[in-house]
């Protein structure tokens, strides 16, 4: 599973559709994305999630908390104007997937942008999930976010 988040502070949604042409040329490879995270990883459930900083704010202090599976590449700061992106994978000679949440501070906001993802190892009872969310502010991290 390869998801896309792409954070923009614009309550103009008519710009943004229109931002959307000039897109590729706005927003820069970070480094996690130009180190080829996006290769196979060699598990048969692994989840790359991209994370696109719209915004005039640092994303920075990453964290994240897997409940099931392994962060291969962690999250890592998001610059303004930059794409970077986090890899988990299952659990190695497992019938389970992986799931998990990861966080950013927004610079001087004081707010958290959070993404909470699940891929299953068999979509017999279940499917690919992903969750966004903003804190308010002055909310830390928390490790029971995804339930």
């Amino acid at each position: 599973m390869r998801v896309e988040l792409l954070l923009c502070c614009l309550t103009d949604w008519a710009a943004v559709i229109a931002a959307a042409g000039t897109a590729a040329s706005a927003v820069t490879f970070g480094a996690s994305v130009l180190n080829g995270l996006l290769g196979g990883s060699g598990y048969s459930v692994a989840c790359t999630v991209e994370v696109e900083n719209w915004t005039k704010y640092p994303l920075i202090y990453p964290e994240s908390y897997i409940n099931g599976g392994i962060i291969q590449a962690p999250p890592v700061v998001v610059r303004p104007g930059q794409r970077e992106q986090f890899v988990a994978h299952k659990t190695g000679n497992t019938a389970t997937g992986t799931y998990g949440t990861a966080s950013w501070l927004i610079s001087s906001t004081g707010k958290r942008a959070v993404v909470m993802w699940s891929c299953p190892y068999s979509f017999d009872l279940h499917s690919n999930e992903l969750g966004v969310g903003l804190t308010d502010k002055g909310v830390t991290q928390h490790k029971d976010w995804f339930q």
